[in-house]
């Protein structure tokens, strides 16, 4: 509608130098003075129409100047439509994004806590192993003393075993003289109180051979 009203407008313009020249010029015609006016009208004229005609190339260049700039703004409106659609998306998944990350930052804290617990129950428990170590090498040289005492021993109760058996022996040599022994003096004492019966039943003679005598 615009364009065809410019249209319009362009060719009113076109025929409106005529019609003026066309009244100026009237009464002028049965003057000859007035020729040379005229030539430098007709002049004017084409001067007037070749400007006139380069304004209308100018304005059809313009035209399709416009409607390639609306066909551009149009195909930049659509850019921007989906540039904005994309925008939107972008700003859609960095949310999401900045969520996974605060979600995965809290994880990482806890993991670094846990980790901070772990690493210090292990220097904990390397502390104690080297404690550990160090006990288990003092019983181990506690343990080479003991072996070695423990050698000492053995040995010394195998000596004093042996002089067990060579007491043992003795023991029983001597129990066997000791019970000789007590078989010579149990003879002994027996033979002692037959010697007593004997001297008693002689001593009861005598003292009846005496006062026999004396009767």
């Amino acid at each position: 509608m615009v364009i065809q009203w410019n249209i319009r407008a362009f060719y009113a313009v076109k025929n409106w130098p005529w019609m003026c020249l066309f009244f100026k010029i009237k009464p002028l015609l049965r003057s000859a003075a007035t020729e040379k006016e005229l030539a430098t009208l007709k002049e004017e004229f084409q001067k007037l129409k070749e400007a006139l005609e380069r304004s209308e190339e100018r304005q059809v260049s313009l035209v399709q100047e416009k409607n390639d700039l609306s066909l551009q703004l149009q195909a930049v409106s659509d850019n921007l439509a989906d540039a904005e659609e994309r925008c939107n998306l972008l700003i859609k998944a960095k949310i999401q994004m900045e969520g996974k990350i605060k979600e995965l930052m809290e994880r990482l804290e806890d993991e670094e806590e846990v980790n901070a617990t772990i690493l210090a129950k292990k220097r904990k428990l390397e502390d104690e192993c080297i404690e550990l170590k160090k006990d288990l090498d003092d019983l181990e040289i506690t343990l080479a003393k003991v072996e070695k005492e423990k050698h000492a021993t053995e040995n010394k109760v195998k000596n004093l075993l042996e002089e067990m058996a060579v007491l043992d022996e003795s023991i029983l040599r001597l129990t066997k003289e000791k019970k000789a022994l007590q078989d010579a003096h149990q003879q002994a004492l027996e033979d002692l109180q037959n010697e007593e019966n004997k001297v008693n039943m002689l001593s009861k003679a005598k003292i009846k051979l005496e006062q026999q005598v004396d009767d």
